[in-house]
């Protein structure tokens, strides 16, 4: 018979009909042969010799390219072979030896029938394969299209490990990958891999200055970029944002992996096209090694980290390898931030005032209130917390916290009936940009009682750099309206143009102390101190000099019309009964003095 159907054997069958009628033989092959051709499923059943000895339809559907060898009596080995001859059986793969180690297990697998397993057909499709073998030898198998179904699960798949803007892998997928090192078997295994994290200097002015789009085309093109340096099994990842990780098996050495950073920054820096715009990338880059750095996947992934922040700190555009006194350092900070933290939150933080006098006469003007904090019983230096506190945000609190203080000490000095002038607050940024800044000094002066001739804010350079100068133009002129002064601190270390001068209502320039220590460590007068000094007046605001020491320094700028100066030389930092002396004394020498 050639109609893919076979009697198993001589005589009528018995089956139970409509109404429990029994059916002839010829009747129940020709339901059986109906049920068959109408299956949705492949059916196909070899004897105990593996010749064929039935297919239906649905076989020749989904197994098209061994139509030409599906008939009755082939042998199941050439039906295989003709198979993977013409493609049928993807998995089987080009490779001679592959497609013997896949013939081999399948003609396996068929003698032996087991659970169901799947089994990937040409364009996309797959079915789920079961074999069974009758009481009589035959083997039947069929086959279950479950393409819809697997399908969707290659999407969730793609869903849950695919970062749908790039379609690189996600973070979960790279600890996966990490956690696949083995490590911990450094003595047993010598593999070696290198961690590489990189995210796009700046890439918030390019999301902000040309547009979402532009920022998601570079992300892709980063994406595809760098798919084309990579190896198989090497591992490229989208963690989030424009940072970026690559794992890279078999690189073990700082030389191998500068060489492929070499690689990846010609690739990835070069400029792209978008809307008639050019964007060029520019890269930091950290890296981490194995086995040498760590051997767990989440000490490896910090410790990359860890060198991707040290490249920033080095001004971007750089790379670095994990340091471990860098980590240290990190761990350091942490720890300060943490107590830090506690110390605002428990009104833990001191305030010392260092005086401001009158170049002419010395006499006494104002007080710059300085915060001071002793860590664990130890005084830690402003150096040291205060960038930890702009750092882990905690600037914020910290400004307010100084000013109350500041405040609550000028309300003491007045009602002791002393004249303290006015007390210059340093303001960070990150207040600046608050909505609300203006209206917690306003109810801070009010509720000590003070006017805002009492109060200074001081500022330093690159706040006026800041991307956000129309809103810090609009808090310094709700200051100026209120009556508080407004000083620019170390003036002359940062990029302030004149145009930023004249666009901000300030009222001093403060010269950086490292300009009034050259004025005698350089054997001669300083020029950029005297530069500033003329600066200020020509635009109509006072000069302070930072940093007075000797007295060959005030009067040097006594002699170029320097109007205020702060340092040791006048007085150092005070606690606030040191000030009180302080202040008593100034009032005894200016009644000497006749004022």
């Amino acid at each position: 018979m050639n109609d893919g159907f076979v009697n198993d054997g001589p005589g009528p069958i018995h089956s139970p009909g409509v109404g429990g009628a029994a059916l002839s033989g010829t009747e129940a092959q020709t339901l059986l042969r109906e049920l068959t051709d109408a299956s949705p499923n492949a059916i196909i059943a070899y004897d105990r010799e593996e010749r064929l000895i039935f297919f239906n339809p649905a076989y020749l559907f989904l197994f098209s390219r061994m139509a030409a060898v599906t008939r009755i009596g082939a042998g199941l080995e050439e039906m295989l072979r003709h198979g993977i001859a013409q493609g049928q059986f993807p998995d089987a793969g080009t490779k001679p030896e592959t497609q013997w180690a896949w013939l081999a297990r399948h003609l396996a697998e068929h003698r032996e029938p087991g659970p169901s397993r799947e089994l990937a057909l040409p364009e996309g499709r797959w079915v789920q394969l079961r074999e069974r073998r009758s009481a009589s030898g035959h083997l039947v198998c069929i086959h279950s299209d479950i393409t819809r179904l697997k399908t969707a699960e290659e999407s969730a798949r793609r869903q849950a490990e695919e970062d749908p803007l790039t379609g690189l892998c996600n973070r979960a997928v790279l600890f996966r990958k990490l956690a696949g090192l083995q490590l911990g078997q450094r003595g047993r295994d010598p593999r070696t891999a290198c961690l590489i994290l990189f995210d796009l200097d700046h890439f918030k002015v390019t999301n902000d200055s040309l547009g979402r789009s532009a920022g998601d085309a570079l992300l892709r093109e980063i994406g595809q970029r760098g798919l084309s340096l990579l190896r198989g099994g090497d591992t490229f990842a989208r963690l989030g944002g424009d940072e970026f990780a690559i794992l890279l098996h078999g690189i073990g050495t700082a030389a191998q992996a500068l060489s492929f950073m070499g690689r990846l920054r010609a690739r990835l820096e070069q400029p792209l096209a978008h809307d008639g715009a050019i964007v060029t990338p520019s890269l930091s880059i950290g890296a981490s090694l194995f086995p040498e750095d760590a051997e767990d996947a989440e000490t490896l992934f910090r410790c990359a980290d860890t060198a991707l922040y040290q490249a920033k700190r080095q001004g971007r555009h750089c790379h670095s390898f994990f340091d471990r006194s860098i980590a240290e350092m990190l761990e350091r900070k942490a720890r300060l931030a943490d107590q830090l933290r506690r110390a605002i939150a428990e009104d833990d933080i001191q305030v010392a005032f260092q005086p401001q006098a009158s170049t002419r006469d010395r006499q006494h003007r104002g007080f710059e209130a300085l915060a001071r904090w002793s860590g664990a019983g130890q005084p830690v230096p402003p150096s040291e917390f205060i960038p930890v506190a702009e750092e882990m945000g905690l600037i914020a609190p910290l400004g307010r916290l100084v000013l109350r203080r500041a405040l609550g000490a000028m309300r003491e000095f007045l009602r002791l009936g002393l004249e303290p002038g006015r007390v210059a607050v340093n303001v960070a940024t990150a207040q600046l940009l608050s909505a609300d800044f203006p209206r917690e000094v306003r109810q801070e002066l009010e509720a000590h009682g003070l006017g805002a001739e009492h109060l200074e804010i001081e500022l330093t350079e690159t706040s006026l750099l800041d991307r956000s100068t129309d809103r810090i133009v609009q808090v310094l002129r709700e200051f100026n309206a209120m009556g508080v002064t407004i000083a620019l601190d170390d003036f002359g270390t940062g990029y302030a143009s004149l145009s930023h001068l004249t666009q901000f209502p300030v009222h001093r320039l403060k010269i950086d102390r490292r300009f009034v220590r050259d004025i005698e460590e350089s054997g001669s007068p300083s020029p950029i101190a005297r530069t500033v000094i003329g600066l200020a007046h020509g635009l109509g605001l006072e000069a302070v000099a930072e940093g007075v020491e000797t007295e060959a320094q005030l009067a040097y700028l006594d002699e170029h019309g320097c109007d205020l100066v702060q340092g040791y030389l006048i007085g150092q930092p005070l606690g606030f009964e040191q000030a009180v002396a302080y202040l008593r004394r100034a009032g005894a020498l200016k009644e000497l003095a006749g004022y």
